[in-house]
């Protein structure tokens, strides 16, 4: 397995992988939306210095699984709102299909605008966002490996603090983060009723303790 940086060449499996997610795991506002909107969003993302996309793919050179952080969420808030025309248009197909979607999209607008009280993310510092793994592939420890490099990218650009969330009904993958080091710092009940864990990795205790 190569691990690497995502580039926007990478766009239509990036897309891809994470589109086929909804076949294990339909919870969220993106197992919901269509694949242009995905593809819009993704667009921006690896067109984004200040976000951090780490790609794994087989010897073939096909794409098994990505991982995604950004530096800056409140900047990301900003670039995002900056292509909210895009996004809409892009949004379209699945308003027209899944019309409370309408809904769903105004009260995340207004979330990240900081205009109304619901709290779905992190909404200030380091973020990671998305780890995805192609579930016909069958390779945990790589998947494992592929977020772990994540990490340590991350440090290397000085990060000492990364938060992420994890839907408590994501039993394995809340367990797995647990395990890996990260600590829950905040329990939070989403509008639909999800409750969600916000936790974070502490990146200079995980690491500068392997140095020694």
């Amino acid at each position: 397995m190569r691990y690497r940086l995502g580039k926007l060449s990478d766009l239509r499996q990036i897309v891809n992988l994470h589109y086929k997610v909804r076949n294990t795991y339909n919870a969220g506002y993106f197992a919901i939306m269509g694949k242009l909107f995905i593809t819009e969003y993704y667009k921006i993302i690896l067109n984004d210095p200040y976000e951090v996309v780490i790609c794994a793919e087989d010897e073939s050179g096909i794409l098994r699984g990505f991982c995604t952080a950004s530096l800056d969420v409140n900047a990301q808030f900003n670039r995002l709102n900056n292509h909210k025309f895009i996004l809409a248009l892009a949004a379209l197909p699945t308003f027209i299909t899944k019309p409370r979607m309408i809904i769903e999209t105004w009260k995340r607008y207004r979330a990240i605008k900081g205009k109304n009280m619901e709290k779905f993310i992190t909404q200030s510092g380091p973020r990671c966002e998305y780890w995805t793994w192609d579930s016909d592939f069958k390779d945990s420890a790589s998947s494992v490996a592929l977020f772990n490099i994540c990490l340590s990218i991350l440090y290397e650009l000085g990060i000492n603090i990364l938060r992420l969330e994890v839907d408590i009904e994501n039993v394995r993958i809340l367990n797995f983060h647990k395990l890996n080091g990260a600590e829950v710092i905040e329990k939070i009940t989403l509008l639909d009723g999800r409750k969600r864990a916000i936790l974070h990795y502490n990146l200079i205790s995980r690491f500068e303790k392997n140095k020694r």
